[in-house]
């Protein structure tokens, strides 16, 4: 599938009939209005209010990032075999939800890193009519966003929380994969648009985030294709032989690399559970070049793909892991032979 014919989800948006909208209302104006105002008053200042608050300072979350997030979701619908068949592309309005829980999603920053996902409820409920009249509607935006990270009690699995199909004034939301689709396309987004050159050599940059920075500088390519994800990465023979600020540690770049392509990997299994049949990422091929100084050839090139492979671990808690629901089943006990007899003999059978 070639992406670059095919229109942003943006321009596919402006493009739906009114019909594909409740009440025949004019979406694409809508999000417009919010498009501008999100991107000239909040995001310009959630980086700034993060930093305030918890120290540090955090990666572009700016205009920049809420660009490179739709970005990443053009390539990842535009390049599914989803798109031309039969299978159920985003409807208009379900683009517009999409995208306003893309402005969202990271918002709550702007009080704090920890539990940011959730604190967008209060900034969503500041702009007030900025998002429409409906509550309904901007209930389910929240949830959507919310979804991208974080936990639920114990559990990262938020999207399995949410209803699979949502009907929301009247038109049916396919919620778990859009939410699904807006954590994976932000999992990929965090890429050298996010940092500068100027900023890394800053003697400002506080010492606890140096590596954040670092890995987003030297990811500078991120290719979406039908059925994999191709990730380009360059750092230097210095960059790559000494250590970085990690909070309060200190870390190689190879190393926070492949930390971050772990987490990558179970991103993708996880995401692709909501999202196939559209669209099914099977793999991530990672290439990283070393250079020396100048433009010769790199010192050295390391190449890795990341699927999944061998025979699944059995989980540590067996069926209970895989079945939740059976660990109060029958008289209140997790289900096993003795639970169902001790069960059975109350019964007087």
């Amino acid at each position: 599938m070639n992406v670059i014919n095919q229109p942003s989800i943006l321009e596919h948006l402006t493009r739906c009939g009114k019909e594909d909208f409740p009440n025949g209302s004019d979406y694409a104006v809508r999000f417009n209005a919010i498009d501008a105002y999100m991107n000239q008053e909040i995001h310009p200042v959630v980086t700034v209010g993060a930093s305030f608050v918890d120290g540090g300072y955090l990666t572009d979350h700016g205009p920049n990032h809420i660009r490179t997030v739709i970005s990443r979701l053009t390539s990842l619908l535009y390049s599914s075999p989803g798109y031309s068949s039969s299978v159920q592309f985003p409807s208009g309005y379900e683009l517009y939800i999409l995208l306003v829980a893309i402005h969202v999603h990271d918002v709550g920053n702007t009080d704090g890193r920890d539990g940011h996902e959730l604190a967008a409820a209060d900034v969503m409920e500041r702009l007030g009519p900025l998002f429409g009249p409906d509550e309904v509607e901007k209930r389910l935006i929240f949830r959507i966003a919310q979804a991208h990270s974080g936990w639920r009690g114990t559990s990262q699995d938020k999207i399995s929380f949410l209803q699979k199909i949502d009907y929301v004034l009247g038109k049916k939301i396919q919620t778990r994969f859009l939410a699904a689709l807006l954590r994976f396309a932000d999992e990929l987004a965090d890429d050298r648009s996010r940092t500068a050159r100027a900023l890394l050599d800053s003697v400002k940059l506080p010492k606890s985030s140096e590596v954040y920075h670092r890995y987003a500088y030297a990811l500078h390519s991120v290719v979406i294709s039908e059925d994999s994800v191709r990730l380009e990465f360059e750092m230097t023979n210095a960059d790559a032989t000494r250590t970085f600020g990690k909070g309060k540690d200190e870390v190689f770049l190879l190393d926070e690399i492949i930390l971050r392509m772990i987490k990558m990997h179970r991103e993708r299994v996880y995401c692709m559970r909501f999202l196939r049949p559209l669209i099914s990422i099977d793999r991530i091929d990672v290439c990283i070049n070393i250079y020396g100084p100048g433009y010769n050839d790199p010192l050295a090139t390391i190449d890795f793909r990341m699927e999944e492979a061998g025979y699944p671990i059995s989980p540590s808690r067996g069926i209970l892991d895989l079945c939740p629901q059976l660990a109060s089943h029958l008289c209140g006990s997790p289900l096993t032979g003795e639970s169902l007899k001790n069960y059975l003999d109350g019964k007087g059978q």
